[in-house]
């Protein structure tokens, strides 16, 4: 698979996982992905992964592993953002 249709797949992947949010995921030259997730309607990063390698679309349960991790962040950077308050 192409990297270009691997970092598609992970989006819709990932924008289905974490509706509301919307996620942009860009390759960079050495074949990571920056991943960042924001508020489609003000446009608030809520989460921003840089060098993400690749190889969490081998399988589904890899996959499913990262959707986990990055969920695990974007709630402890809510709790971080509301606690600051």
């Amino acid at each position: 698979m192409r990297a270009g249709n691997s970092a598609l797949k992970l989006r819709k992947a990932l924008e289905s996982a974490f509706r509301p949010l919307s996620c942009d995921c860009t390759l960079s030259a050495d074949g990571t992905l920056t991943i960042k997730f924001y508020e489609p309607c003000s446009g608030r990063v809520d989460l921003l992964v840089t060098a993400v390698r690749g190889d969490f679309l081998a399988s589904s349960s890899a996959l499913s592993t990262l959707i986990e991790e990055l969920s695990f962040e974007i709630a402890a950077c809510r709790r971080s953002f509301l606690s600051d308050r």
